[in-house]
């Protein structure tokens, strides 16, 4: 679960897996599929689910934990993989602005409310990386991966919803 295709991504490639997850979630808004909910989630929007063509985005793949839900979820996720929010050795200037083109090229959804989606999600994702970690070492990896980008955008959430928006 830690992604494998994590990297840095251009600034084209934010736009288009950002316009790519809208017209996802377009495509399921209010649907049979989404119940009562707003859309049909992902729930694992991260690049190792896309398919490239020519180092874009261009598809969505591995739909085995869809289930109905918001937008806000499935894109605080998105956001924190495509942006790779925690690593390092992205200058938070960067981070900044990156997230800004991300929410921009998305559309709807306003900076102060992606931190804590993101910040859910991080949550999710540390406990059950926790659960497996009792058994089987890689998980263990995972969680503290997990726990480093939940670390860091607890500690960056301020200036970056305030410089966001």
């Amino acid at each position: 679960m830690v992604p494998s295709k994590i990297q840095y991504f251009s600034d084209k490639q934010l736009v288009r897996a950002a316009q790519l997850i809208k017209n996802f979630h377009d495509a399921t808004a209010y649907s049979t599929l989404a119940n009562s909910n707003e859309i049909v989630c992902h729930n694992d929007l991260t690049p190792c689910n896309a398919v490239f063509v020519d180092e874009m985005p261009i598809a969505l793949t591995d739909f085995d934990t869809a289930a109905p839900g918001t937008r806000i979820r499935d894109l605080g996720y998105a956001v924190w993989q495509w942006c790779d929010l925690g690593n390092i050795a992205i200058p938070i200037v960067k981070q900044r602005r990156r997230i800004k083109l991300f929410l921009n090229a998305y559309g709807e959804i306003e900076a102060n409310q992606i931190f804590p989606a993101i910040l859910n999600r991080q949550d999710e994702l540390i406990a059950f990386f926790k659960s497996k970690a009792k058994t089987e070492p890689y998980w263990y990896t995972a969680q503290k991966w997990g726990e480093q980008c939940q670390q860091w955008l607890i500690a960056h959430q301020g200036y970056l919803v305030k410089y966001i928006e």
